[in-house]
């Protein structure tokens, strides 16, 4: 058997399967997919398993990242869920951030979001994602890697 390339996966998923990778995209259970494509649980259950089976993926989140490398999904990757950020020293990033002589405009900027979600997050009145926490921390010119969150 010759190895499978990601130019022939693109070739060999049929209409019912890319419909199917389409709709666990979108974030879609079995029940769901089932319902909307006027289809029993068990028959998506089945095409799931070949879909992974032809991808080679472990599971749907596996399945739609190789679809989106692959091209056989378009359009913006979905954002990965995020663990939220609790205890993190507020009044220290944004000091940090004054004391660098970043404003909060700039600050949003480097981060690739938007002022106003910034502020909520700096005021306490939304968590920060750890990963953006993190970002925020080491262009303020702190150190949360290694749990130093004093400037």
């Amino acid at each position: 058997m010759t190895e499978q390339t990601w130019e022939d996966i693109h070739l060999t998923l049929t209409t019912p399967l890319q419909e199917t990778l389409e709709a666990i995209a979108d974030g879609n259970t079995t029940a769901q997919i089932a319902r909307q494509a006027h289809l029993s649980a068990a028959t998506v259950s089945t095409r799931l398993k070949v879909l992974y089976e032809q991808l080679g993926a472990a599971d749907r989140a596996n399945a739609v990242a190789i679809g989106f490398r692959i091209g056989v999904l378009t359009g913006k990757m979905p954002p990965l869920p995020c663990v939220l950020a609790e205890g993190v020293p507020l009044a220290r990033l944004v000091a940090a951030r004054c004391a660098a002589g970043i404003s909060q405009r700039e600050m949003a900027a480097r981060l690739g979001v938007r002022p106003v979600w910034l502020c909520r997050r700096e005021t306490g009145q939304a968590l920060f994602p750890l990963q953006i926490a993190r970002r925020y921390a080491r262009i303020a010119g702190m150190d949360p890697a290694r749990n130093r969150w004093a400037a």
